[in-house]
């Protein structure tokens, strides 16, 4: 990945070769952060940092909700000029740009919209039927961080909402998280449930899975592909951010007990490749389910929180709502050190995971199925389900 020995060798000799520039004997830490942060530019991987920069080219969403359109036989029509449709953005076909969102009754529109790692709003052109254009401001969609215990389970309008922030395991949160995966089971008798996983802090993904599984009754898994760095270096990572996280290692969201890196990096090394895991290859198993459901992402949303997301995304009518998340999932158990003598802290995974496709999803994380403001979302979910249930359509 990132262009292998060629690319680090070459970002190896490039901060050598600034390093003998450097005026004095010595480079002070912030000179020596920054110089790495520069050489190494080009890791995209959400989970790497170099003092406190993640390193990761972050891919915001741009939209303007306010220009709202329906959609007819492949074409879109303002709503509030229904003989007026938009025949171009940017010179390209409108569907390209067009993004399905709900309005504040609960009803599907679209809206101009694009996932960019642009620093500053995009402006685009917008071409009428009428032979007219102008000229479209779109904004990046800024939400605030939602704040809230590791788990709760309350009702909104009738609707049960699960909420989870994080999946970190630790004395406090332990009876939290049993009680999260043992509600799954209850919340499957529902008509329609609500999982609120924005600004999700990520943690240990086991369960997330658990929580899908028992939703289900299925032993649902999306495909992937995994590979554990099991050096002793790579243990001591891993050691050190669970130490710093106040964690203890669980083999699975319902452990007993915690359990020792370094017999769990023995337990799963591959005899034949010293130094890693054997890799492990999981298809995708799918699951049918009548209830509705719908989960609710934003842009903090990170690391085992994307794994929820992708778990759930197993099951038959799971709608995800919001904007794209984070994007932190190709490289996780995440390690964490510091520099010797500069002090300097950085953070890098120790696993590889990639999706049946083989892409990396680090700054552009995952994409929603209906795109609405974050701050919005759980108000636009409940007028959702309510419209849905009014008229008995399929979502």
């Amino acid at each position: 990945f990132f262009g292998g020995d060629e690319a680090f060798l070459a970002a190896k000799e490039g901060i050598l070769a600034e390093i003998e520039d450097f005026p004095g004997e010595d480079a002070n830490p912030g000179q020596l952060a920054e110089l790495l942060q520069r050489q190494l530019g080009f890791i995209q991987d959400g989970h790497f940092s170099i003092g406190d920069k993640k390193m990761c080219r972050r891919y915001g969403f741009f939209a303007r909700f306010d220009m709202e359109f329906d959609e007819c036989g492949g074409r879109f029509r303002q709503r509030h000029a229904p003989d007026r449709w938009a025949t171009a953005v940017e010179g390209e076909d409108p569907s390209l740009w067009m993004k399905p969102s709900i309005d504040s009754d609960g009803e599907i529109f679209y809206c101009l919209g694009a996932v960019s790692d642009s620093d500053v709003d995009i402006c685009v052109k917008l071409e009428w039927s009428d032979g007219s254009s102008e000229s479209v401001q779109l904004e990046l969609v800024d939400s605030a961080r939602v704040r809230g215990p590791v788990y709760e389970l309350r009702h909104v309008d009738g609707v049960p909402v699960a909420v989870n922030r994080s999946l970190t395991p630790r004395p406090d949160t332990m009876s939290e998280l049993e009680r999260l995966t043992r509600d799954a089971r209850k919340l499957r008798k529902a008509p329609a449930v609500i999982l609120d996983l924005r600004s999700h802090m990520g943690g240990n993904s086991s369960y997330a899975l658990e929580w899908a599984r028992e939703f289900s009754g299925a032993d649902v898994c999306p495909a992937s592909l995994n590979a554990l760095l099991v050096t002793s270096t790579a243990g001591k990572l891993f050691e050190n951010y669970l130490s710093y996280a106040g964690s203890d290692l669980f083999a699975a969201g319902t452990s007993p007990g915690p359990i020792s890196v370094r017999l769990w990096q023995a337990a799963g090394a591959d005899p034949d490749r010293t130094g890693w895991s054997l890799i492990s290859i999981t298809r995708s198993v799918r699951a049918k389910t009548d209830t509705l459901l719908v989960v609710l992402i934003d842009s903090y949303a990170v690391s085992a929180g994307e794994g929820f997301v992708r778990y759930v995304q197993q099951l038959e009518n799971v709608v995800v709502v919001g904007t794209n998340t984070c994007g932190a999932m190709l490289a996780g158990n995440v390690g964490v050190f510091i520099l010797p003598n500069s002090k300097i802290g950085l953070s890098c995974g120790t696993k590889i995971s990639l999706c049946e496709d083989l892409v990396n999803p680090d700054g552009r994380g995952l994409m929603p199925d209906l795109w609405v403001h974050p701050d919005e979302a759980l108000e636009r979910a409940v007028k959702y389900i309510q419209a849905v249930q009014a008229d008995g359509r399929n979502h």
